[in-house]
C-alpha cells in the first residue's frame, strides 16, 4: 500500500452529470472461484492484495473523496495527503465450495458477511462515503475463493467496474508466472478519467430526443431538486431507509 501511496498525485475529477444519474447505486458483484487442482497456494492473499494495490495505481480515482457543490454537481478528490482508501478486507469461513454448488449459489448459502455493502451508496464508518469495498473470503479447507468487489455508480459504470476487475485478474497473473508478454500489455493499457472525453466524444449530428426524454431532462421535479441539494452523505440515508418500502429482486448470472 506504501507504494501505491507514493505513486499518487493530487488531481479533482468533476463528475459528469451523466455519473450522478444513478450515483445512489454501487455496483456490487460476488466472484466465486473453486479450488479444483486442491493446490495448497490457490490464490494466495499475499498475491491477491499486492496485486490489487497495484491495479488501484492505475485506478487512484478509487482512493478519492467526495465533494458535493449541494447542487447536484459532485467533484472526485485525489489528495494522496488525504486519501480515501478502499476497504480491502480479508477472512476465512467455514464453507465448503462444494457446499456453494450445491445450492447453486444461493445467497443463503453464502458464507456470513460475505457483502460488506449494500445496494444503496451509503457513508462508511468514518463518515466518508468509500470509493470501493473488497472482501476476500477463502472457504473451507481453502477448497475455494469469494471475491466481494463494490463500487459507486459515482465513480464507475459497469465498463469501470470490469476494466477495474480484470487488470486486478492480470496483474495477478503476472505476480505468480511473471508472463513478460501479458506485463507489457497490462503496463500499455490506459485508463482515462476525465468526464468532459465523454461531451468531447459526441457526434455534432444527433438525432432528435422525442418528447418524453425532454421533459424527464428539462421538467422542474422538486423531489430530484432536494435529493441534489443533499450531500451524498445524507441522499444515501435517505435512500437508504427509502428502499426498505417495497421488495428487492435480485439475479445471479
Amino acid at each position: 500500500m506504501d507504494k501505491f501511496v507514493s505513486t499518487v498525485e493530487n488531481h479533482e475529477i468533476p463528475l459528469h452529470p451523466l455519473d450522478t444519474q444513478a450515483a445512489f447505486l454501487n455496483v456490487p458483484y460476488h466472484f466465486f472461484y473453486p479450488n479444483t487442482n486442491q493446490s495448497d497456494d490457490f490464490m494466495p492473499n499475499d498475491v491477491l492484495r499486492e496485486s490489487f494495490y497495484r491495479a488501484l495505481e492505475r485506478f487512484p480515482i478509487l482512493a478519492g473523496y467526495l465533494r458535493s457543490e449541494g447542487t447536484g454537481k459532485t467533484t472526485v478528490v485525489v489528495d494522496r495527503n488525504d486519501l480515501n482508501m478502499p476497504e480491502y478486507l480479508e477472512s476465512t469461513s467455514n464453507v465448503l465450495f462444494s457446499e456453494l454448488q450445491d445450492a447453486k449459489f444461493h445467497h443463503s448459502s453464502w458464507p456470513n458477511g460475505l457483502s460488506t455493502t449494500g445496494p444503496i451508496t451509503v457513508a462508511s464508518a468514518n463518515g466518508r462515503i468509500k470509493l470501493m469495498n473488497v472482501h476476500v473470503v477463502r472457504l473451507k479447507d481453502n477448497t475455494g475463493v469469494v471475491i466481494f468487489v463494490s463500487m459507486p455508480h459515482y465513480v464507475v459504470d459497469g465498463t469501470g467496474f470490469f476494466s477495474f476487475v480484470e487488470l486486478w485478474g492480470k496483474l495477478c497473473t503476472v505476480e505468480r508466472t511473471l508472463d513478460t508478454v501479458l506485463m507489457q500489455q497490462t503496463d500499455e493499457l490506459e485508463f482515462v478519467f476525465d468526464r468532459d472525453l465523454i461531451s468531447r466524444s459526441l457526434p455534432t449530428e444527433r438525432k432528435p430526443l422525442d418528447t418524453e426524454t425532454v421533459n424527464v431532462y428539462t421538467g422542474f421535479s422538486p423531489l430530484a431538486e432536494w435529493l441534489a441539494w443533499l450531500s451524498p452523505n445524507t441522499r444515501g440515508n435517505v435512500l437508504s431507509k427509502a428502499k426498505f418500502s417495497s421488495n428487492v429482486v435480485s439475479h445471479t448470472f
